[in-house]
């Protein structure tokens, strides 16, 4: 069997997911109140931020609405607000779903619709009837569940392609599709990798997305969908040997190049890691200014340095390397090859098509 191999990992996986899988259940709920330091306990039970943020919207209550209580009042007088503030909640049924220690809520739903259709290892069950009609040899780069979101990533290493227009042996690159399931959100994405250094890149071109509260799914369904995104595309080769032609023809704007920084700052914390993959300071140097500072206009007309298709490379070379860069977490690396195919894909790159600086004699 050519996808033996995957087929003992996807295995594997599923039965890692059944061990560990959040449990989703339908409730009624009584009690709901907060402590002084703003944690929203439900039932006795602890609760994520994300639902307590989703309680205080089912109940119209601004989310700085506790602070204020207890700004105002003491915890008796303040557990009795809250009683009334939540009334309408109270006797109501809710999807709840639990985290793997049983002992907090991390996600609630007040929706009738709410109930999926397929669970997570459903879905893994539609990548093992993949793998085992599949001819072509099938590699899996991603496997990843964890309170509830699914992550699962394939290659097709049979057929190899490459983006120049011309075949290069430097520039080989295999397709493949990446699945990501979180609550009721399903997202099928068409993917590629560079086999020369193995990085990888996801692109929201042609995404496939499904509510699955809202449709029937089944995991006959999931893989007819699986292995369309697996195919090999003529036409997809031509798109991507024209986006590939733009960038090498053209360099990055600082306001391109600093989009990547911008997904570094956001997830620092005391290591300042923006500044040591994208860094800035040579650029102020250079524009002698505070280029931070700057209106995007001006930064989308300057000139980083970095050809559009290197920056492209050197981007999607730290979201594929984690063993090289264990100071990007893996949300991180996820969201730099994001980004990398909204580079590779973008229609008009920002110093295209710009008009060159001319001497102009008015006399």
């Amino acid at each position: 069997m050519v996808n033996e191999k995957l087929l003992e990992d996807l295995k594997r996986f599923r039965e890692k997911i059944v061990a560990e899988k959040t449990v989703t259940q339908e409730v009624i709920l009584h009690d709901f109140y907060f402590d002084q330091e703003g944690n929203l306990f439900i039932d006795n039970f602890h609760t994520s931020p994300e639902c307590k943020r989703s309680v205080l919207q089912y109940s119209g209550l601004m989310q700085k609405f506790p602070k204020i209580v207890f700004s105002e009042m003491d915890e008796e007088q303040s557990r009795s607000i809250f009683k009334g503030a939540f009334g309408a909640l109270r006797g109501k049924k809710f999807f709840v779903t639990f985290n793997d220690r049983k002992d907090t809520i991390t996600k609630i739903w007040y929706n009738r619709y709410y109930k999926p259709s397929i669970e997570p290892e459903q879905i893994v069950d539609s990548f093992i009837k993949v793998a085992e009609l599949y001819e072509s040899e099938l590699v899996c780069n991603q496997l990843m569940y964890h309170n509830g979101t699914l992550d699962i990533g394939i290659q097709n290493k049979t057929h190899t392609f490459s983006p120049l227009e011309t075949d290069s042996n430097l520039e080989v690159w295999t397709k493949g599709m990446e699945l990501f399931y979180k609550d009721l959100d399903l997202r099928i994405n068409h993917t590629f990798e560079r086999l020369v250094c193995t990085n990888g890149c996801v692109v929201k071109h042609r995404q496939y997305t499904a509510n699955i509260s809202t449709q029937n799914f089944s995991a006959d369904m999931i893989a007819r969908k699986i292995g369309h995104y697996l195919q090999f595309e003529n036409d997809f080769r031509r798109m991507i040997q024209e986006q590939v032609k733009k960038l090498k023809a053209v360099n990055a704007s600082l306001a391109e190049y600093l989009r990547f920084r911008s997904i570094l700052k956001r997830e620092e914390r005391e290591v300042p890691i923006a500044d040591k993959y994208f860094p800035i300071e040579i650029y102020n140097r250079a524009y002698d200014t505070n280029i931070l500072e700057k209106s995007a206009k001006w930064l989308s007309t300057a000139d980083s340095g970095w050809n559009c298709y290197d920056l492209f490379n050197h981007v999607t070379y730290l979201g594929s390397h984690p063993e090289e860069h264990k100071d990007l977490t893996p949300e991180i690396r996820m969201q730099l090859q994001i980004e990398s195919s909204s580079l590779l894909m973008k229609q008009e790159l920002d110093l295209n098509n710009i008009a060159p600086r001319v001497q102009i004699n008015l006399n």
